[in-house]
């Protein structure tokens, strides 16, 4: 499987944009790319969850925020409080872990949460793939999200 055709193709795509946002005149404007890791399932003590990662990167000026998202539901209504947690983490586009959030917990009942950091302000390439945790009676069980693809700016 070639790895790199993808990413070839994004940074073709994110020159078109930037070229063309010039050309334009748009280069100042505010502008937001949010890229989706597919879904996740698992089950935990009865529970049916669902994952994903995602990475945001908003562009002010000639300045770029890269965030990464965490995000876990449940099928079928709220679950008490501490049942779920995520877990931001970051990583730049070879893959080398950059940044690991804080694990949070819904705090009460809920039927999903989402939790961002890893925040930082500069041009690159950056991935997400968070992780969460789901509550099986005596601890937590671990799930990796899938990684998002690369968000260039």
């Amino acid at each position: 499987m070639n790895t790199k055709r993808p990413r070839k193709h994004l940074a073709m795509l994110g020159t078109a944009v930037f070229v063309l946002s010039a050309l334009l005149g748009t280069t100042s404007t505010a502008t937001a790319i949010n890229l989706y890791s597919s879904y996740g399932y698992y089950s935990t003590a009865g529970n049916n969850y669902k994952n994903q990662s995602i990475i945001r990167t908003d562009h002010y000026s000639n300045h770029a925020v890269h965030v990464a998202t965490s995000s876990i539901y449940r099928d079928g209504g709220n679950i008490g409080a501490g049942w779920m947690g995520a877990l931001p983490r970051r990583f730049d586009g070879n893959g080398i872990l950059r940044c690991v959030g804080t694990w949070y917990y819904n705090s009460g009942p809920a039927s999903s949460i989402s939790v961002n950091g890893c925040y930082i302000n500069i041009h690159s390439s950056h991935l997400a793939d968070g992780q969460t945790r789901a509550w099986h009676g005596s601890g937590y069980y671990i799930y990796g999200a899938f990684p998002t693809g690369i968000a260039f700016s």
